[in-house]
């Protein structure tokens, strides 16, 4: 098994705060850009991190499926700039309901951040700091679902 950091959505195409109500394929599958991503496989764990805008960790996933082209997606342009889908299975314990409930990469490792660039889709992160994304996750929902119950949005 392998740990990615999996980048979601695009600078010219930033993943919305609510991006379980507006991208609701993401329960159930990812996408990659072209090249076939060959190193991805069934059983990775996937760290997903919004491109643009919030810029934060927002969940966790196992890869279910090795990605295939699937040209099929409810959102205009989404199969054709991400034509591979893998099925995934989310883990409910790391899904934020809100990406600003999140975190910035680097407050998981200084100088993670400095991954992400142009072009780039996923990158590999070591076991130890997955395993620490999921702790942080899992305290970011406990204070996201606790604000949420005394009323707070956005």
């Amino acid at each position: 098994m392998t740990c990615f950091v999996k980048l979601v959505g695009s600078t010219e195409w930033p993943m919305p705060d609510d991006a379980w109500g507006i991208r609701g394929d993401l329960d159930e599958e990812i996408r990659f850009p072209r090249p076939d991503p060959t190193d991805v496989v069934p059983g990775d764990a996937l760290l997903y991190y919004a491109v643009g805008g919030t810029k934060h960790v927002f969940a966790t996933a196992r890869v279910e499926s090795k990605p295939v082209i699937n040209d099929v997606h409810p959102l205009p342009g989404v199969a054709k700039k991400w034509p591979y889908a893998a099925k995934t299975l989310v883990d409910p314990s790391t899904k934020l309901k809100y990406v600003s409930s999140g975190f910035e990469l680097d407050a998981i490792e200084p100088g993670l951040q400095a991954n992400v660039g142009h072009g780039v889709s996923h990158f590999p992160i070591r076991p130890d700091l997955f395993n620490k994304a999921e702790q942080m996750l899992r305290r970011a929902q406990r204070d996201e679902n606790s604000k949420l119950a005394k009323g707070w949005k956005p």
